[in-house]
């Protein structure tokens, strides 16, 4: 993630230089900016700026060092692996399942419009709509994982056959039954 550190002097005089600092250190190609902008940042990671100023009393052999701030890189969690109890028929229920991550939220997307932020949503009465590929993402401490995916398919009901015969019959004749 990009993130965006911003210095606010209370004083800076007229020609201000700003040094930013990792951990005490000068980065190099930090700009001589108020504001700088990295993604490139580990977990406890100290930032620090340190500003220089020709306003008196502080020549610039004194310069201000600003707090330190501590990054904390979260993890992106694993890509969850999603699952489906199908094949289906027209009318069944459509079960959705993910495994169970601590503190997470979940998204799930899919066919017809379909959208649920249930861990193990259900879809009742499926139609041949709800066929398709349904997408689930776990999101822990504000990090979202790629998408996990599974294919439901839903199987159409056969019309009701017409059934008939060839009777009336005789005792000792065949029987012919028909289904149309």
């Amino acid at each position: 993630t990009t993130v965006t550190f911003t210095a606010t002097p209370v004083n800076e005089g007229t020609d201000p230089h700003y040094q930013w600092r990792s951990y005490g250190l000068n980065i190099p190609g930090a700009p001589d900016s108020p504001v700088y902008t990295t993604s490139d940042l580990t977990d406890e990671q100290e930032i620090s700026v340190v500003l220089t100023s020709n306003i008196s009393p502080c020549p610039t052999n004194n310069p201000a060092t600003s707090n330190i701030i501590t990054i904390t890189v979260n993890p992106i969690p694993d890509e969850p692996e999603a699952n489906n109890n199908g094949p289906f028929c027209e009318g069944e229920t459509i079960e959705l399942s993910t495994q169970s991550v601590t503190g997470a939220t979940y998204s799930w997307t899919g066919p017809n419009g379909f959208s649920s932020d249930v861990q193990n949503p259900i879809i009742p009465n499926a139609t041949t709509l709800d066929a398709g590929t349904y997408e689930v993402t776990v999101t822990v401490l504000g990090c979202t994982s790629s998408p996990g995916s599974t294919s439901v398919v839903v199987n159409t009901v056969p019309e009701t056959p017409t059934a008939s015969n060839n009777g009336p019959f005789c005792a000792g004749e065949t029987i012919e039954l028909y289904a149309e």
